[in-house]
């Protein structure tokens, strides 16, 4: 169970009625327990009504002087008190009970330090102050509640507040000021609902985004299409696309509004009917547009030159001859031949698909995504592999490449290039890694290779004889070169020391990652020490100075989220909040109709959570952030809710 947050209650008496005692107090206990409660004002002149109230309530009366008529003094007060409050460390928020402006730059500093902030004033107050709060709760101005009403009145209180300033950005805390002006303070948990943003999106009619509110906008019905979409053919779909750039004449227009404007005469086609799955590869068919990314443009029949085989024989030719004797990529030569001639050049030849057309020429080969000329084919000779001959070679590889490791996609190249792409068929391994794992004298992590644990040298007793018969292999054990023995002594089972293993090497966002993790997964609030013992023992002792920081306090201050008390890191509270309502749009966003793409998720993300960004969240990609979220997943290009097995 979490602990009550101690608070610090400081009231300006010259800013705020004292009719609000209560109200004010009730509040408070939602964020926790007032440790300090002191009201301020100048008693010798009644402290504007606040005595009796200072009294009922155990709030301490704080006499300030008025030194000169028409000075503040009360400001003053409140904030030397509330530095030396700050300074004790007694208390972890401060309720700033006030409607002047004034103090605008003492909640930034409380803020800054580490402190919930939370607001209380009318409805005068400015914005500049309340913005600077965590939270802010606006008192009556207007008029007496008007007590408290069922559901149903006070739904239509706030419809009609909405639709009178529907026309204006509207904040949740001006509606939630209204409804507590009418009916007093409002238990939203007795309506059954969680929090004051709960209760407003359980309305139909209303839209919320983040902390604020507006009316949903009626789709307009559109005309039943003239032509089913089961009935249309794709002549009279082109047709329209033609007649599309007819009607509004654009150089080229986005791929979803001309899907838009099919949608609108035909309904919603389905393309597959057509042999494209997707509207973008139905326009990939057709030679009268040109699509790029997501835009389309008219292509006229003119442009495009005449092709016969002779041509594009000689096309081929030309191509391969260029990228002789390596080779050229069939796929940039297919690219090439669609932005001279047209996406299906090779239908007008009679042909299938590129690759029979390219079959069909006799001067020029392909061999799988190569093409090459057939007179000059490179002929390439390669050793003959043997299995010592292959561990010679991976074992001094190893050593060369000490202390890092070698990268063993580099020493599969090297292997290939010397014996051929099918050694390890040769040898009568399935794969390569099966290969590695039979030389004894290496060790295998992460991609990287490394000679195996030198033990104490060995010096054979006797010479080894040439004529002697050599002992009969093992079948996991390969025989390692004398040169290479007089040099390492090993074994293939015995790990790396942990002087020699080579820790990974995070980058920042790795780190943001590792430090909310920590933090979430900590009671009570996780310890700067326990945090750099953990990094230490996942990325190495210098890890802090690699990261370029002089101590863990600074790096964890790096950690959009984090808050630090008296060396210990919690999850700030409105970085959770703002978290939970970014999961739960992303996951209404998933169970919605619709297209679900991707980059419109991230697009209404940054539009309606400011400051949004999922690097803060430790994320290298935006589509890793997403799968991180528990309901969804993406891929490249879509995002869909997981269906539950």
């Amino acid at each position: 169970m979490l602990q009550e947050k101690r608070l610090a209650v400081l009231i300006d008496s010259d800013n705020v009625s004292a009719k609000y005692a209560q109200f004010i107090m009730q509040e408070v206990e939602k964020y926790g327990i007032p440790t300090y409660k002191r009201v301020y004002g100048d008693w010798e002149k009644g402290g504007n009504g606040w005595h009796n109230a200072a009294i009922n309530y155990s709030i301490m009366a704080v006499q300030q002087c008025s030194y000169i008529a028409g000075k503040n003094a009360t400001d003053f007060s409140m904030i030397i008190d509330a530095m030396d409050i700050l300074y004790t460390g007694n208390v972890d928020g401060f309720c700033l009970v006030t409607s002047d402006s004034d103090f605008t730059r003492l909640a930034i500093r409380l803020r800054e330090a580490g402190k919930l902030v939370v607001g209380i004033g009318e409805l005068k107050t400015p914005r500049a102050f309340t913005v600077s709060c965590h939270h802010f709760c606006y008192l009556n101005q207007l008029c007496e509640p008007e007590g408290m009403q069922d559901e149903k009145t006070i739904r239509k209180a706030v419809l009609e507040y909405v639709q009178e300033h529907n026309d204006e950005r509207i904040d949740l805390a001006r509606v939630s000021a209204v409804l507590t002006s009418r009916f007093g303070n409002i238990n939203f948990d007795e309506l059954g609902y969680k929090r004051f943003s709960s209760f407003i999106d359980s309305f139909k009619e209303l839209r919320r985004s983040n902390t604020f509110v507006s009316m949903k906008k009626k789709k307009a019905e559109l005309p039943a299409p003239a032509i089913s979409s089961d009935e249309v053919t794709e002549e009279q779909i082109v047709a329209a696309i033609k007649d599309y750039f007819s009607e509004y004449a654009p150089q080229n227009d986005n791929m979803m509004k001309i899907e838009s404007y099919l949608a609108a005469k035909f309904g919603k086609i389905d393309f597959s009917r057509f042999g494209s799955k997707r509207f973008a590869k139905f326009i990939d068919k057709q030679d009268n547009f040109k699509r790029t990314g997501t835009f389309i443009e008219p292509v006229a029949a003119a442009e495009l030159p005449t092709l016969t085989m002779d041509v594009f024989a000689h096309e081929a030719y030309t191509y391969a001859k260029d990228n002789s004797p390596k080779g050229g990529n069939i796929g940039q030569l297919n690219n090439y031949l669609i932005g001279k001639y047209g996406k299906n050049y090779f239908r007008a030849l009679g042909y299938a698909d590129f690759r029979a057309a390219i079959e069909a020429v006799e001067s020029v080969s392909a061999d799988n995504n190569l093409i090459f000329i057939k007179t000059d084919e490179p002929v390439v000779t390669y050793d003959e592999i043997t299995l010592e001959k292959a561990a010679e070679m991976v074992l001094n590889y190893a050593s060369d490449h000490q202390p890092q490791g070698g990268n063993i996609g580099q020493l599969n190249n090297e292997l290939m290039n010397r014996f051929g792409k099918s050694y390890c068929a040769d040898l009568g391994f399935a794969d390569y890694k099966s290969m590695l794992s039979a030389i004894a004298g290496i060790t295998v992590k992460r991609n990287r290779i490394y000679p195996a644990i030198v033990r104490e040298e060995v010096q054979p007793e006797e010479p080894i004889q040439e004529t002697e018969a050599a002992p009969e292999p093992v079948s996991d054990v390969v025989a390692i070169p004398a040169e290479a023995a007089e040099e390492l002594v090993i074994t293939a089972e015995e790990p790396k020391s942990a002087e020699e293993k080579t820790p990974e090497k995070p980058d920042m966002n790795t780190i943001r990652r590792d430090v909310l993790n920590f933090v979430a997964t900590a009671e009570n609030g996780g310890g700067l020490s326990a945090l750099g013992k953990m990094l230490d023992e996942k990325y190495g002792k210098g890890v802090l100075k690699e990261m370029g920081f002089t101590s863990m306090r600074k790096l964890a201050a790096e950690v959009t989220g984090i808050v630090i008390r008296s060396n210990k890191l919690y999850i700030d509270e409105a970085f959770a909040q703002q978290t939970e309502e970014i999961e739960q749009f992303v996951r209404d966003f998933a169970n919605s109709d619709g297209k679900r793409s991707v980059r419109a998720l991230g697009m209404q993300l940054k539009k309606n959570f400011e400051g949004f960004d999922y690097r803060n969240y430790g994320f290298d990609r935006f589509t890793d952030f997403i799968n991180a979220i528990d309901g969804v997943k993406a891929d490249r290009y879509h995002v869909d809710p997981v269906k539950e097995s």
